[in-house]
């Protein structure tokens, strides 16, 4: 099956309340609950941006449950972190992540 679907808070997704509901550990658990909900050992993983942080960090996680990953638009998690913590500048372009936690 091919079908694209939101991270929770976005279009037709769920919406919890609270900023804590939409932390990593959810995020990259609801991207698990996907695959399970399609009774798949594995999947084709492709993130864009944000979604890239979140897609990331999911591979790192359950790196069996991913057969092929792709991604546009977005870097390794840690190597983000360590730039947004050492680099002003790259922080300044980071910004707009932080408001999705």
């Amino acid at each position: 099956s091919s079908d694209l679907i939101d991270m929770r808070g976005y279009g037709e997704s769920e919406k919890p309340k609270g900023i804590s509901e939409y932390r990593i550990n959810h995020l990259v658990n609801d991207v698990k609950g996907v695959v399970d909900y399609y009774g798949a050992d594995s999947c084709v993983l492709v993130a864009h941006d944000w979604g890239a942080l979140v897609a990331w960090s999911f591979y790192v996680a359950f790196p069996n449950m991913v057969d092929k990953f792709i991604v546009t638009n977005g870097t390794f998690a840690a190597t983000w972190l360590h730039m947004v913590t050492t680099n002003w500048k790259q922080f300044m372009k980071s910004f707009y992540v932080f408001m999705f936690q």
